[in-house]
C-alpha cells in the first residue's frame, strides 16, 4: 500500500430488530397502562396435585367438654319433736319459711352419663342448741362416700366437701337428703353438686 492512502476498513452492518412484549402494533412502543412493563404473558399448564393419601382409624370420642354444670337444690330442713330426728329433702320449690317441706325422696332422674364432684351447701340460719343438721347425695337412694357435710350448734353458711368424680349413666337418680337432730325451727337451705 502506498504510503499517504489509509488502509481500507471492512465494516459488517447487522440488520437487528428490537422486540417489544408489551405492544402488540409493530411499531416497538409500549402503549399500556402498566407502568412499561410489558403484557405478562399466559400462565402455564398446571400439573396434577399429588396423592391425598390414606386417613388413618379413627379413635375414640373425647370427653364432653370440662365446663359441666351443677345440680342445684333448695328448700328448707324441717324442724324435729325435743330430742328426735327427721329425714327431709331439698328440691327445686324455693327457699323461704312457707315452702313444703319434703318427706319422700323426689328421685330426679340424669338423662346423659357424667361425673359429679364436689358438694356445697348453704344453711341461712344458724343451727339451734344442741341440734345438728346433716346434708348428704343419694344416687339410687344409696349415699355418696365423701358428699356430705354437717352443721353443729350455732353453725351456718356455707360448707364444701370436695369429693369424686362419681360417674353415673342416664337414669340414675339423684336426692339431696338432710338429716335434722333436735332442731328447733326450720331452717332455709340450699345445695350445689358439681357436674364434669
Amino acid at each position: 500500500m502506498p504510503l499517504g492512502k489509509p488502509a481500507p476498513s471492512i465494516v459488517i452492518v447487522a440488520d437487528i430488530k428490537i422486540l417489544d412484549s408489551g405492544c402488540d402494533d409493530g411499531d416497538g412502543h409500549d402503549h399500556g397502562d402498566d407502568g412499561g412493563r410489558g403484557k405478562r404473558g399466559r400462565r402455564g399448564h398446571r400439573g396434577p396435585t399429588g396423592a391425598t393419601g390414606a386417613t388413618g382409624a379413627t379413635g375414640p370420642t373425647g370427653p364432653a367438654g370440662t365446663s359441666g354444670g351443677l345440680l342445684k337444690f333448695s328448700g328448707i330442713v324441717a324442724p324435729t319433736t325435743e330430742g328426735g330426728i327427721l329425714i327431709s329433702y331439698l328440691a327445686d320449690t324455693g327457699v323461704g319459711v312457707g315452702a313444703p317441706v319434703i318427706a319422700t325422696a323426689p328421685a330426679y332422674p340424669v338423662a346423659i352419663a357424667r361425673s359429679l364432684v364436689n358438694l356445697s351447701t348453704n344453711l341461712l340460719e344458724a343451727v339451734t342448741l344442741g341440734g345438728v343438721v346433716t346434708f348428704a347425695l343419694l344416687q339410687n337412694g344409696v349415699a355418696v362416700p365423701g358428699f356430705t357435710t354437717s352443721y353443729a350448734t350455732g353453725e351456718s353458711g356455707i360448707k364444701t366437701a370436695v369429693a369424686g368424680p362419681v360417674a353415673y349413666l342416664p337414669g340414675d337418680t339423684f336426692d339431696l337428703q338432710v338429716t335434722a337432730d333436735t332442731l328447733a325451727v326450720a331452717l332455709d337451705a340450699s345445695a350445689t353438686v358439681g357436674v364434669i
